[in-house]
């Protein structure tokens, strides 16, 4: 029994780096976009999300190799072989896009609260969302600051489980028919005004700068060694196969819900929509 035990534990501890690219990449961004690919268009750019993730796997492969095999890690390496210039370009890069990114979800969380608390607002408009994302913004500040992020990262684990979960149940509400599907895995962009925007949307929040920089890191942190290769392939098997089910799933329960309702994603109280067939009035 003990062997066992200690079986899973190692495993577990194994694919570690492959999860927390997973909490990393399904994020608001990701969750909007499928969202809106799967509202706007039903399964249609399911070929985008396909090769995305493949995509995705190669080059997460391709930079947990060179750092297995040179010990460097990728902006490390940047600095090394192509100079200062080149290194500060693409760190300005990920932090433009990654400071971009966190407006985004700041506004995001803003619009949820204030939808919440509209019961319990005389006018029924809510709290103000000024005052609500500088409450945030402090909030995480003193987390950071006290050093309690592994606190606040073990509570975001809980709500990103808990949401996979979810949209997996939506799903077999919803699920699209088979043919939709099939029909999704041959390319082709729907003749529309923002399909071109929402499919570079969609190979973004999947194939982000900053996930394989993070990447190289985490495999610099677990020491893994060139007799790894097999294991960190699997642990980029397991974290790639898990961001394209949670988007397939995301995508899949747009495509149920309002895309055949003709309904659309502008704004992030739209996406309740999503969680209807299984909450009911309990989705916002």
């Amino acid at each position: 029994m003990n062997s066992k035990s200690n079986a899973l534990k190692t495993f577990l501890a194994s694919i570690v780096p492959g999860i927390f690219l997973l909490g990393y990449n399904i994020g608001t961004g990701s969750i909007t976009t499928m969202a809106s690919g799967g509202a706007n268009f039903g399964m249609s750019l399911l070929w985008a999300l396909i090769l995305s993730c493949v995509f995705t796997y190669v080059m997460i492969i391709a930079f947990s190799k060179y750092t297995i095999v040179t010990k460097e890690t990728s902006l490390y390496a940047f600095k090394t072989h192509f100079g200062k210039a080149v290194t500060v370009f693409i760190v300005l890069s990920i932090l433009i896009s990654e400071t971009i990114s966190c407006m985004g979800v700041m506004g995001v969380v803003t619009q949820v609260i204030q939808e919440w608390s509209r019961p319990i607002t005389s006018e029924g408009e809510g709290f103000n969302p000024i005052v609500i994302a500088a409450i945030c913004c402090i909030l995480l500040y003193y987390l950071f600051w006290q050093g309690k992020n592994d606190f606040f990262e073990k509570i975001l684990s809980v709500f990103v489980f808990i949401m996979g979960v979810c949209f997996l149940m939506t799903l077999f509400f919803v699920m699209p028919s088979v043919s939709s599907i099939l029909e999704g895995i041959i390319p082709a962009i729907p003749h529309r005004d923002n399909s071109f925007l929402i499919v570079a949307g969609m190979v973004g929040t999947t194939m982000g700068g900053v996930l394989y920089v993070v990447r190289s890191i985490l495999v610099s942190q677990a020491n893994w060694q060139i007799k790894d290769m097999g294991k960190q392939k699997r642990d980029a098997i397991i974290s790639v196969s898990l961001m394209f089910i949670l988007s397939f799933a995301v995508m899949a329960c747009a495509a149920g819900t309002m895309f055949t309702k003709g309904l659309h994603v502008d704004n992030a109280i739209d996406m309740v929509r999503l969680m209807e067939p299984l909450a009911g009035h309990f989705a916002t």
